[in-house]
């Protein structure tokens, strides 16, 4: 699904008890989080620094499907850039998809992902 499709689902790194405690420490870090490390968009807000406040979240970016994922679509080496929290607002639209790097771009690959530790619905 993911070559085709461009996105693939797979079950987290956390199950039971310790999704419970992980999404506790990630509203405990977000709630920490200091001014500079937030930013309000027109839409979310992001905050920056999440690993130095909860740092058993790097369980999400060390999770073997994503880590297999990235090395099939990027082929090489590949370094996590950032890793950070972001939450809609209550009535943000959607936003469109669409592809922070083109294709035919001569630069680096970018492999992004979104893991909900909330319950998502519309």
């Amino acid at each position: 699904m993911l070559p085709d499709q461009g996105f693939a689902i797979v079950p987290g790194p956390f199950e039971g008890t310790s999704l419970d405690e992980a999404t506790q420490s990630y509203d405990r870090a977000v709630a920490a989080a200091r001014p500079h490390d937030m930013a309000t968009g027109s839409t979310s807000i992001r905050v920056s620094g999440l690993l130095d406040r909860a740092p058993g979240l790097a369980a999400i970016f060390t999770h073997p499907p994503l880590l297999h994922a990235a090395a099939a679509l990027i082929g090489g080496p590949f370094k996590l850039s950032a890793f950070h929290s972001r939450r809609i607002l209550p009535g943000a639209k959607a936003q469109t998809l669409h592809q922070d790097v083109a294709p035919d771009c001569d630069g680096w690959p970018l492999l992004g992902f979104i893991f909900m530790v909330v319950a998502f619905n519309s």
